[in-house]
C-alpha cells in the first residue's frame, strides 16, 4: 500500500514509519488517560499522608492534655504509621478534619495557661537562632504551646497571660497553617521538669530545620540508611546470621539466634522505645547525648546478663563471641559518651562488618560497604560530625576484631 499526495509521491518506507508513529502517539495518549488521573489521586493522598503525619504531634499532644469529648474512633491516627496509611487510604480529608478540629479546640481551651513571659523567652531564643518571619513565629508559637501544656498538666497557672495566633478562617487553611509546627517537640504527661523550657522546644526546632537543609534525595537516602541499619536491627540480626553458621541445626540456630535478639536488641530498643513515647527521648535514634545514659546502661546489663546465660547453658562459641563483642562495643560507648558523643550506629555497623569478616571469611568483607554508608548518614542528617563518626567506627572494629578473636 503507497500514499501519493497530489504531487508529492511518499515512500514506502516513511509511509510505514508515520504510521507507526501515529500508533504509538495513540498509545501514548490511551496510557496517559489511564495513568493521569492515578498520579493525580495518589498526590492527593500523598499530600494527605504527609499532613496528617505533621500535624499528629501537635494533636497527639493536646488530645493528652485536653480530651475530646467526641469518642475515639478509627478515623483519627493513633500513631505515625496509622497517619500515613490512612492518609494514602482514606477516601476523603475526614481524619486531617478531625485532627485540625481537635487541634482548633485545643488552642481554644488552653488560652487561659497561656504565658506572655514563656512567649517572651522563646522570641528572645528564637531570635539568636536566627530565624526570620514564619519560622520565627512558629517557634515562639510552639514553645508557647509547649509550655501552656505541660503548666495544665502540673496545675500551675501563668503569672502573666498570654496569647497565640488564633488561626485561619477556614478548614483548609488551618490544615495549612498549623503544620509549621512541625519539627517540635511537646511534653507529654510523664515528661520532666526541663521538657517545658522554651530554650529546649526552640533549640529542638533548629536541630530538626539543620537536618533538612540538605536536598531532598540526599536527605530521604540518609534517613533510609539511618532506619535500616541502626543499632538495635544490626543488635537482633547479627546473633541470628552467626548462631546459622555456628549451630548444629537450624531449630537450634533460630533458638539461640532468638535468645540472644532478646537481650541485645529487644529489651534496650524496648527501653528507648517507651522513653519515646512518655517523652523523655527526642526519638528512637537517641541524637542527645544526655540522653544516651541509661538506655546504654540498660543495653550493657542485657547483654552482660545474656552473656553469663550463654556461658553457663553451652551455647555455640562464635555465638558467645558476638555476645561478648556487642558487650564490649556498648561499654565503649557507654564510657566515651560520658563525655564525648561517639557514634554508636558507625561503632555497631564496623563491629558487625567485622565480625562477619572474622567469621565468613574476606568474601564477607563485601558488609564493609555498609559502614562508610552508614557513617555519611549520620553526618548528613546533622546528628554526629565526621570526627564522631570515624571515631565511632574505628572503636567499634578495633574492640570487634579484638573481643571476637579473644573468645573464639
Amino acid at each position: 500500500m503507497a500514499a501519493r499526495p497530489v504531487g508529492h509521491p511518499l515512500p514506502q518506507d516513511a509511509f510505514t514509519l508515520l504510521v507507526r508513529a501515529g500508533q504509538y502517539l495513540c498509545l501514548l495518549f490511551v496510557a496517559a488517560a489511564a495513568i493521569i488521573p492515578g498520579i493525580g489521586a495518589a498526590t492527593t493522598r500523598s499530600r494527605r499522608a504527609i499532613l496528617a503525619v505533621r500535624l499528629r504531634p501537635l494533636w497527639s499532644a493536646i488530645r493528652e492534655v485536653f480530651p475530646s469529648p467526641r469518642p475515639d474512633d478509627e478515623a483519627v491516627p493513633r500513631s505515625t504509621t496509622q497517619a500515613i496509611i490512612s492518609g494514602l487510604t482514606a477516601k476523603d480529608d475526614l481524619p486531617v478534619n478531625r485532627m485540625v478540629i481537635d487541634i482548633r479546640d485545643g488552642y481554644l481551651e488552653m488560652r487561659s495557661w497561656l504565658d506572655a513571659d514563656v512567649a517572651a523567652r522563646a522570641r528572645r531564643a528564637a531570635q539568636q537562632a536566627e530565624p526570620s518571619g514564619e519560622t520565627l513565629e512558629a517557634a515562639v508559637e510552639a514553645a508557647t504551646v509547649a509550655c501552656a501544656l505541660r503548666d495544665k498538666q502540673v496545675g500551675r497557672r501563668p503569672a502573666s497571660p498570654g496569647e497565640v495566633d488564633g488561626g485561619a478562617a477556614d478548614m483548609a487553611g488551618e490544615a495549612r497553617a498549623r503544620p509549621r509546627l512541625a519539627g517540635h517537640t511537646f511534653p507529654s504527661r510523664e515528661a520532666g521538669p526541663r521538657a517545658d523550657r522554651p530554650e529546649a522546644v526552640v533549640a529542638g526546632a533548629a536541630a530538626h530545620r539543620a537536618r533538612n537543609e540538605a536536598p531532598l534525595m540526599s536527605r530521604v537516602l540518609a534517613r533510609a540508611t539511618t532506619e535500616a541499619l541502626p543499632p538495635a536491627v544490626l543488635a537482633a540480626a547479627m546473633p541470628v546470621i552467626v548462631a546459622l553458621v555456628a549451630a548444629p541445626t537450624v531449630r537450634q540456630a533460630l533458638g539461640w539466634g532468638a535468645a540472644a535478639a532478646l537481650f541485645s536488641a529487644v529489651i534496650p530498643f524496648g527501653v528507648i522505645l517507651l522513653g519515646v513515647r512518655r517523652g523523655r527521648y527526642t526519638d528512637h535514634h537517641m541524637g542527645q547525648r544526655e540522653q544516651l545514659r541509661l538506655p546504654l546502661l540498660v543495653g550493657v546489663a542485657s547483654v552482660a546478663v545474656s552473656l553469663v546465660l550463654f556461658a553457663v547453658a553451652g551455647a555455640p562459641r562464635p555465638l558467645t563471641a558476638m555476645v561478648a563483642v556487642m558487650l564490649a562495643v556498648l561499654a565503649a560507648v557507654a564510657v566515651v559518651n560520658h563525655w564525648w558523643k561517639l557514634s554508636g550506629h558507625a561503632g555497631v555497623a564496623a563491629g558487625s562488618a567485622t565480625v562477619l569478616t572474622l567469621l565468613l571469611g574476606p568474601a564477607l568483607a563485601v558488609s564493609w560497604v555498609a559502614v562508610p554508608l552508614v557513617c555519611w548518614a549520620r553526618v548528613r542528617l546533622r546528628d554526629h560530625t565526621v570526627g564522631q563518626v570515624v571515631a565511632g567506627a574505628s572503636a567499634g572494629a578495633a574492640v570487634a576484631g579484638g573481643v571476637y578473636t579473644a573468645v573464639v
